[in-house]
């Protein structure tokens, strides 16, 4: 059985929809490339998330999300909400972290979403 492509989750959390105003969090936990890391491919990633670019996400080859790499799914449902809901993601840091010379390690990012115009996001 195939594994489900990187938009699938956004084409799920459309069908069910983003409605109210509630007081609630929703998180993705996960890293972004390992077990080996690739800087410049978390780079491709947090600009997707930065932009709600699902299409990007979706040219990123399959290959490329094997391995602990497949948890950068988990953040797409997040995005297409934030997405609806109006947010701006913000970047607190970006870490690569490497165990061995030959690559080895995962990168890390911290970012949270912000309704545009609240205060401490731009507007």
């Amino acid at each position: 059985m195939p594994l489900p492509g990187c938009t699938d989750g956004a084409d799920l959390t459309v069908a069910h929809g983003v409605y109210g105003r509630f007081l609630s969090a929703i998180i993705a936990s996960g890293g972004l490339t390992h077990f080996v890391c690739d800087e410049e491919l978390d780079r491709v990633f947090l600009c997707a998330f930065r932009t709600y670019d699902f299409e990007r996400l979706a040219r990123v080859d399959e290959r490329s999300y094997q391995s602990g790499t497949s948890e950068v799914k988990l953040y797409v449902p997040v995005l297409v909400a934030m997405k609806e809901l109006g947010c701006l993601m913000n970047l607190i840091d970006y870490v690569p972290c490497y165990r061995t010379e030959a690559g080895t390690g995962a990168g890390f990012a911290f970012m949270y979403w912000r309704p545009t115009g609240e205060a401490g996001s731009p507007a």
